[in-house]
């Protein structure tokens, strides 16, 4: 009986340390971040992934950060701006259509994403970075 009760004490998260993250809840986790990863630019509901990975939003809430090591409004901001920097170098569409394609739900909010991230507009960007690998210079 002593064993078990400090089993179980050894089992329960340290203060501070977020959510155990069991190997059933570890394999939800990344699957979602899988399926986050095949669906950059479209809208995400915290809801709608708790349930996918069977959790309550508040347990897939600490799952997930215990997993990815960020929160998830993070990790999807920065899946989104991976996908805009992409797009920026890659394509030749519009800043407002690359702000669409990546998630961004209008021009100012990713403006402003972007430039916290880059330190500079993604216009800035595409100009600085773009020419670069067009002319096949790094």
């Amino acid at each position: 009986m002593l064993r078990k009760v400090v089993a179980r004490v050894l089992r329960q998260p340290k203060p501070g340390r977020g959510a155990p993250a069991g190997a059933t809840a570890t394999a939800s986790i990344r699957r979602t971040l899988a399926y986050l990863a095949g669906h950059v630019g479209k809208p995400l509901i915290l809801d709608d992934l708790a349930k996918m990975a069977a959790m309550s939003r508040s347990h897939f809430s600490h799952t997930f950060h215990a997993v990815a090591g960020m929160p998830l409004r993070d990790y999807v901001r920065d899946l989104r701006l991976k996908e805009a920097n992409h797009l920026l170098l890659g394509s030749g569409l519009s800043i407002t259509a690359v702000a669409v394609e990546a998630g961004s739900y209008d021009l100012p909010h990713f403006d402003k994403s972007f430039r916290q991230r880059f330190a500079m507009s993604p216009n800035d960007f595409r100009r600085r970075y773009g020419l670069r690998r067009r002319n096949g210079r790094e």
